[in-house]
């Protein structure tokens, strides 16, 4: 009898261990979890803030050329008729060992 209730107490203190690890374990989780949604939003609130100054600096732009040379400078934007070339300095003739 005295062995059952040895046996008994070692399997309660090992689930108590486990539960107990498990519980820290996920403590841990939630505060890491809580500390990347805090960044989340302090991100958000910059991205806010910076859409908010290009808002206002788009509102100010009064000159239909200024804004053409934004729209093509920041966002790469071309008119329909207009073609675009773009050069590398790799060769694809190079590539192929032709010279």
């Amino acid at each position: 009898m005295h062995n059952k209730n040895v046996i008994l107490r070692i399997v309660i203190v090992a689930l108590l261990c486990y539960t107990l690890s498990n519980f820290i374990a996920a403590r841990e989780r939630l505060h890491e979890t809580e500390m990347a949604a805090q960044l989340l939003r302090l991100e958000l609130t910059e991205r806010k803030q910076e859409n908010e100054q290009l808002k206002a600096q788009l509102e100010s732009i009064d000159d239909e050329d200024e804004l053409r040379a934004l729209a093509w400078q920041r966002l790469g934007m071309v008119m329909p008729d207009e073609k675009v070339f773009y050069f590398t300095t790799d060769r694809e003739d190079t590539l192929w060992g032709w010279k």
